[in-house]
């Protein structure tokens, strides 16, 4: 069973999260070994990594971990710990809508897709109240729509996807050529969810359509440049797709 995939910010707020480049290969380094299963050697990694940076995108690592160790509740313990911590800065933070989606990943993996859909809609009026041009706040209509179509509920999940593709191509017209990057690459993803939900609903001319958008544009995706960080990125996407598999 093929099942939709959610999208994660890795420049909350619109800037780059700057780490020092030990650390970034330290996080590469403890994802590679999360994904040979190699679960103490990650931790050992992943815990370098975060005394060398207070990042938040290792966070998600971390609990990433737990999760793989049979351990949900330290998970979205940790998560929120983190939710808990940036409230205090600015409450309005992205990065916030961020954590919560991972929270609600682990909540969906359980099962409980009610509680992943609150979570989820709890990201969206973060995102959507920061403005409704930006990258963030398609990936929020996705995951809604991620959290609803695991629920069963596919038809309410497409509108939410429809939203998001939109709020995508919105955003690469208003936006200058080389910022346009972000929006581009969520393309593949939520076109996929897109053509997974026509096809569920037995609409598969238009399903069809979707996949074929969603193959196209990956091919942006895998010709990006190759940096540690977009390596980083790709690293984690393709984890995000095998946990959905």
């Amino acid at each position: 069973f093929v099942r939709p995939v959610m999208i994660w910010s890795n420049e909350p707020d619109g800037i780059q999260v700057q780490m020092p480049v030990a650390a970034l290969h330290l996080m590469l380094e403890g994802l590679a070994h999360m994904t040979a299963k190699e679960y103490d050697a990650s931790e050992r990694s992943l815990a370098k990594a975060y005394s060398l940076s207070r990042a938040p995108t290792i966070i998600p690592l971390m609990a990433r971990l737990d999760v793989r160790r049979g351990q949900r509740d330290a998970a979205l313990r940790r998560l929120q710990s983190a939710i808990d911590a940036l409230e205090k800065e600015d409450p309005s933070s992205s990065k916030i809508a961020s954590m919560l989606w991972h929270q609600a990943s682990i909540h969906y993996t359980a099962g409980a897709h009610g509680r992943a859909a609150e979570v989820c809609e709890r990201a969206l009026a973060i995102v959507t109240a920061r403005g409704t041009d930006t990258a963030e706040y398609a990936a929020g209509q996705n995951n809604l729509g991620v959290a609803l179509q695991l629920g069963g509920s596919t038809a309410r999940a497409l509108e939410y996807y429809e939203r998001s593709f939109v709020a995508l191509q919105n955003g690469m017209r208003n936006t200058q050529p080389g910022s346009s990057r972000k929006y581009k690459m969520q393309i593949p993803a939520v076109a996929a969810n897109r053509g997974l939900a026509f096809w569920q609903l037995g609409d598969l001319a238009r399903a069809m359509d979707s996949f074929r958008v969603a193959l196209e544009e990956r091919a942006f995706y895998e010709n990006e440049s190759n940096t540690e960080r977009a390596r980083l990125a790709k690293a984690q996407a393709i984890a995000i797709e095998l946990d959905a598999l």
